[in-house]
């Protein structure tokens, strides 16, 4: 509600001018360090971002998936390329199943897509970022290997509020070739409910209060050699990667795919771009010191 009246407000030019002084204000600024402080301190606690309720049973579902299926975690740790990938893995578990923070200290690593250990910045890329939320990963995307390198960005973000702030972060930094896409990512074009939360964490759900147009990368962006495919859509990676088929297949872009949102996708997504390209080199890594924000990487 808050961020509806936000953007109504920012329409007009002389209500925007109160908008603009509330944040400078000494209530806006309060509020703004409260948040960062409240968002820092669930991180740390691995509240999830929600209650401790919700931590727990998030818990409890992938104990219980892990239980189900350990020789597919075991198979996935023995296809991965690297020893600090497989004591990532294992790291992961391990606080997954009972947290620790101490389980984390030796594995988390920055920046989170851009591993220069893994990756390198190529000639003309054609980066398909799904989940571009405000613009961060196009930023991690420009120091990586310098602004105006690509060739082409296709940027997916449904959320029309993260939207706002997407368009906001490209005209402020000047960024050319970005093509803002007001869609989510699926296995096909198609409508789909939304929970639209103006946050990092808006996501494709049943329960969702909105309707969004989802639709393929092998429908949007066919017409490119796509070099470089970021995923992190909050649990439809793997609709996303069916989407991608063709795509990989073809043209064999590097990938760096979110891994955590689902307990069963720590095996199946490694397993889906293993079908796709065997060839494919997987390494994983960990880029929080919570249960968020593991990444398995692809790469020729």
């Amino acid at each position: 509600m808050l961020h509806d009246v936000r953007l109504f407000l920012e329409k007009y030019k002389y209500s925007a001018k109160l908008v603009s002084a509330f944040k400078r204000s000494k209530i806006g600024r309060r509020i703004r360090k409260y948040r960062a402080d409240r968002y820092k301190y669930l991180c740390e606690h691995d509240y999830d971002r929600y209650s401790l309720m919700t931590a727990k049973e998030t818990r409890r579902e992938f104990t219980a998936c892990y239980n189900s299926h350990k020789s597919m975690f075991e198979a996935v740790a023995s296809m991965l390329e690297d020893e600090f990938s497989r004591e990532t893995l294992q790291a992961v578990i391990s606080y997954r199943l009972a947290p620790s923070k101490e389980k984390l200290q030796r594995i988390v690593v920055s920046p989170m897509y851009f591993q220069r250990d893994i990756l390198s910045p190529i000639k003309d890329e054609v980066f398909v970022d799904g989940g571009a939320y405000t613009g961060d990963s196009i930023i991690g995307l420009e120091k990586f290997a310098g602004g105006g390198y690509w060739k082409k960005v296709y940027a997916w973000e449904p959320d029309e509020i993260n939207r706002s702030r997407l368009i906001k972060t490209c005209k402020a930094h000047d960024y050319q070739n970005i093509e803002i896409l007001p869609f989510g990512l699926w296995s096909r074009k198609t409508k789909l409910h939304f929970e639209q939360k103006g946050g990092d964490n808006s996501k494709i759900s049943e329960v969702g209060s909105c309707v969004v147009t989802v639709d393929s990368i092998d429908n949007v962006c066919w017409e490119d050699k796509v070099t470089f495919i970021k995923l992190d859509i909050e649990g439809s990676e793997m609709e996303a990667l069916r989407g991608a088929e063709k795509i990989i297949r073809r043209d064999k872009p590097r990938l760096a795919v979110s891994i955590y949102h689902e307990p069963q996708d720590y095996f199946e997504i490694p397993f889906y771009i293993r079908e796709l390209v065997p060839e494919y080199k997987l390494y994983v890594r960990h880029h929080k010191p919570n249960k968020n924000d593991t990444v398995v990487y692809a790469v020729l």
